[in-house]
């Protein structure tokens, strides 16, 4: 069995929309928010409290999300409990162009499907490099970590280390580090190389590159309308009005990536 997770802190209607119009396999949506209980078949929720009992917390520990549990740590305890053969998790302002991509995502055979996969090769402390050392011996591996794809493999290695340690640690370090220390496979296809901490992008990437996920696009309520413009018969690739209206602030255009501003 495939599934899909969608990360959010509270779900919109484009992600719900979105979410149901997917058949190829299951889907659910891991909510932050427990304010209130979601009233929809696709919406999971957790107790905080109860995951950082057993471990399943600190997954953003050091960043600026000044949680202990948040979606992904409820998204990683719930696979934890169920079988499957892959799952996608994909936060919520990664665009989606067409759920086609992810169903190709499934087809590459790894254990770790993800948009890179660095070696750390310096003893630089910047980023979360402390608390990454703290967690776990070396050698690490980082990637950006907004849409991957995980096997049930992966997923139990994780869990090993979760009931050892009774903690997670930082995500962007987490996945690629224990797939290469577990020697499991790691691939980082075509479909995820628009995945970037910052970059600005509009409807010509899009357009140029219909088959790749995309990150950061914020406004992610408009997202299930971007999908309709680019089914849409525009004569025009990239017009004014459509650069307007897909290019979130604060995000500087000279930040696209070099690959796609040479199609452009």
């Amino acid at each position: 069995m495939n599934l899909i997770l969608f990360l959010c802190v509270k779900p919109n209607e484009a992600l719900l929309n979105f979410a149901e119009s997917i058949k190829f396999c299951k889907v659910k949506i891991i909510v932050d928010d427990n304010s209130k209980n979601y009233n929809s078949r696709y919406v999971h929720q957790f107790s905080g409290i109860e995951l950082e009992k057993r471990g399943y917390c600190n997954s953003n520990k050091g960043s600026h999300i000044k949680k202990n549990v948040i979606a992904w740590d409820k998204a990683l305890f719930y696979l934890s409990t169920i079988e499957f053969d892959k799952c996608i998790i994909i936060e919520d302002d990664v665009f989606v162009p067409d759920a086609n991509i992810l169903e190709k995502i499934f087809d590459y055979e790894a254990d770790l499907i993800v948009s890179r996969n660095e070696f750390r090769a310096t003893d630089f402390k910047d980023w979360h490099w402390i608390n990454v050392e703290k967690a776990i011996s070396r050698p690490h591996y980082s990637s950006m970590v907004c849409a991957i794809c995980v096997s049930k493999t992966l997923i139990n290695e994780i869990d090993v280390f979760v009931q050892k340690n009774k903690t997670l640690f930082h995500i962007e370090a987490m996945f690629n580090t224990i797939a290469m220390q577990s020697k499991l496979k790691v691939v980082c296809p075509k479909e995820l190389q628009g995945i970037y901490a910052m970059a600005h992008f509009d409807m010509t990437d899009f357009k140029l590159n219909p088959n790749m996920l995309f990150h950061p696009v914020k406004l992610t309520q408009e997202h299930e309308r971007y999908r309709r413009m680019l089914k849409s018969p525009l004569k025009g690739i990239c017009v004014e009005k459509t650069i307007d209206i897909l290019c979130p602030k604060p995000y500087q255009h000279q930040l696209i990536p070099n690959f796609l501003k040479n199609n452009c």
